[in-house]
């Protein structure tokens, strides 16, 4: 595995008319480096660069107006374009990122007022311009971007359970690339989606699914292009959710995320990792308590001989824990990667692939003499190459 050596970059961000960055002093050796900004949304490269989503790194929970930024950084660490979002009064956070089969950046957008309404959207950037800005249904939220559209999970009402208690009732559809919606298949049960993955012409879902008394299980679920249900699994692991997923060998589905509570009571937190072949069959899985506290995992990438993945417990965090494994799912290495000083409490964990080489995104409460917490957070994000 190859290390890292630190790199600093600092980033100098002059507000014009409210929209564009237009100054930035910048000093950076390919994608590595620290950056300061608080990361919202898993990284993309594009066109021999990266492109970011995030907020500033003083943005607080209390303010009353906290704004939204993406922008695109070039291989050799130049600002190609940047955009700024957000009114007064207004919370503003970019979630998620995508390149579409037209070379367009898509964001999610969510907004949220003083009166806790909640907005959302999806941003459309050609040439560096927003050219579109479409508001999506109510109590809907993105699933995922996938292929040249996208699947949300739309609520559709609530039913009255047999303990005579509410359970909301869900739909997934799938929006083609104009937003126009082809397709819904109403969800069995009161199910959480974290993401998607696309299988050739097949997508798998997953993330959780709850009971009438609350307890939530991991679940996963394979749908045609048209939606029609192809196979289901539920977890009987309690407090489970998964997080994250891969196309594998031979057409499998690999899926990382954990149990936030062990089974044997313990109070600490199981990583998992399975791995479903393309019928749903459950072929392997793993079950581990890593670490003194234990932790999810977060990401999971596949590499030629096999998957990387990576988690951390988030309180007073200066490493992210990485795992590689075969196809079978033999741990081949596993190893602790050090932040750099000041990282503490790890806010947003994500890898991303750029030339054969998989990157560690984190987002990390920051201070600079590792001394108790400042009064206002201060949050900055560290790019490293970690394969």
């Amino acid at each position: 595995m190859k290390r890292f050596a630190s790199i600093m970059l600092a980033i100098v961000m002059s507000i014009i008319g409210g929209s564009t960055v237009s100054a930035y002093a910048i000093s950076i050796r390919g994608l590595e480096g620290e950056y300061d900004i608080r990361i919202t949304a898993s990284p993309i490269t594009y066109e021999d660069g990266i492109i970011f989503a995030g907020k500033y790194s003083d943005a607080q929970p209390t303010d009353n107006t906290v704004k939204a930024m993406i922008w695109q950084i070039d291989e050799n660490g130049n600002i190609v374009w940047s955009y700024e979002c957000g009114e007064d009064g207004t919370k503003n956070t970019i979630s998620k990122l995508h390149i579409n089969q037209d070379g367009e950046v898509l964001a999610y957008l969510t907004v949220v007022d003083q009166s806790m309404s909640i907005e959302q959207y999806i941003l459309r950037f050609e040439d560096e311009r927003l050219t579109d800005s479409v508001s999506l249904p109510k109590e809907s939220y993105l699933i995922s971007f996938v292929d040249d559209g996208m699947l949300l999970q739309e609520h559709r009402g609530s039913s009255a359970a047999e303990n005579v208690s509410m359970q909301d009732e869900w739909n997934l559809t799938y929006f083609d690339g104009q937003f126009n919606r082809s397709w819904a298949c109403e969800l069995d049960g009161d199910i959480t989606f974290a993401g998607a993955t696309v299988l050739s012409d097949r997508y798998v879902v997953y993330g959780s699914i709850e009971n009438q008394d609350g307890t939530f299980y991991q679940y996963i679920m394979c749908i045609d292009n048209g939606g029609n249900c192809i196979w289901s699994n539920k977890k009987q692991y309690e407090s489970g959710r998964y997080l994250a997923a891969t196309e594998g060998a031979q057409g499998d589905v690999i899926v990382v995320g954990g149990q936030y509570s062990a089974q044997n009571n313990s109070g600490l937190s199981v990583a998992d990792i399975a791995c479903y072949s393309v019928n749903g069959v459950l072929k392997w899985e793993k079950s581990e308590i890593v670490g003194e506290r234990g932790f999810l995992y977060q990401d999971i990438v596949h590499v030629p001989d096999g998957y990387v993945v990576v988690g951390a417990n988030g309180l007073m965090q200066q490493t992210v824990s990485m795992t590689y494994y075969d196809f079978f799912g033999n741990v081949v290495i596993r190893w602790d990667e050090p932040l750099n000083q000041g990282f503490n409490c790890v806010d947003y964990l994500r890898l991303l692939e750029h030339d054969g080489e998989v990157y560690v995104a984190v987002a990390s409460e920051y201070s600079v003499d590792n001394i108790g917490l400042p009064e206002r957070f201060i949050y900055r994000t560290q790019i490293k190459c970690i394969k």
